[in-house]
């Protein structure tokens, strides 16, 4: 009887041994798990988009019922990929504003296509908007010429196809709204931005080709036809606009503050 009880109490120190150890076995197994790998990135952003210009402009003496201009801001994309950009500005009443940018025409040699300064008009424009707008300035003596649109839809710029060309309007010296009704330029040409020429409507109701007399682009163009203000900036391409402000007739006399800024989109 007493073999057996000591038998007995031996089994019951035995488990109190094994437990512990089970325990100390899981403890074990479970500090042993940790992370295979832990890193820290830092990216350094650069915003490809910038926009440069006078942050205070102020016009004075300007009469109601007029359109001024403001001071030019120059929207620059280092991407090397298009983006997208929105103007806006704020509103008063009895003001609206537009955004244009300048075109240079001037004649052109055309056995080498270099500028020569026998005739020469900048072309005022709106850049973005839901109505193409344009006025014509010029010191040169230009009698009854209309502005058109030549795009190269051939793949071959030294082709002549007046019938590919759009009429955008007569070269008017004050604010003009052409019957326009796309954006600048059209799907099928092959250019990235839009050719505008000044040419004699003589001309271009012949379709002849007299060049001595054309005033052909200093650079091309682009025209955005929508009413948010946004507009497209080709890579590593600068894009300069002006605000313009038409003042309503009955716009009382006073100082007014319109703040233009370039967005994100």
């Amino acid at each position: 009887m007493k073999n057996k009880t000591q038998k007995q109490n031996n089994k019951k120190k035995l488990w109190l041994f094994v437990i512990p150890l089970i325990v100390v076995a899981s403890l074990v197994s479970a500090a042993i798990v940790t992370d295979f790998f832990s890193g820290e990135t830092t990216i350094d952003v650069t915003q490809p988009i910038s926009a440069t210009g006078n942050n205070e402009y102020t016009t004075d003496n300007t009469l109601a019922g007029n359109m001024v201009l403001g001071d030019p801001i120059t929207i620059t994309n280092i991407a090397n990929d298009n983006r997208q950009a929105q103007i806006s500005s704020t509103e008063e009443e009895g003001i609206t504003t537009y955004y244009v940018s300048k075109l240079d025409l001037t004649t052109k040699d055309t056995a080498t296509w270099e500028t020569t300064t026998d005739l020469t008009a900048s072309l005022y424009y709106t850049l973005v908007g839901d109505e193409l707008m344009y006025k014509v300035e010029t010191e040169s003596t230009l009698t009854d010429y209309v502005i058109i649109y030549y795009p190269d839809i051939d793949g071959n710029p030294g082709s002549w196809n007046i019938d590919a060309a759009i009429k955008i309007g007569d070269a008017n010296t004050e604010w003009t709204t052409s019957t326009l009704s796309e954006s600048l330029p059209v799907s099928t040409d092959w250019n990235d931005h839009a050719k505008l020429w000044l040419i004699p409507s003589a001309d271009w109701i012949a379709k002849s080709w007299n060049p001595s007399v054309w005033l052909f682009e200093a650079n091309l163009i682009d025209y955005y036809k929508n009413t948010e203000g946004i507009i497209t900036l080709l890579p590593n391409s600068d894009l300069t606009f002006y605000p313009l402000f038409d003042l309503d007739e009955s716009l009382a006399t006073g100082s007014y503050t319109i703040t233009t800024s370039v967005l994100p989109y």
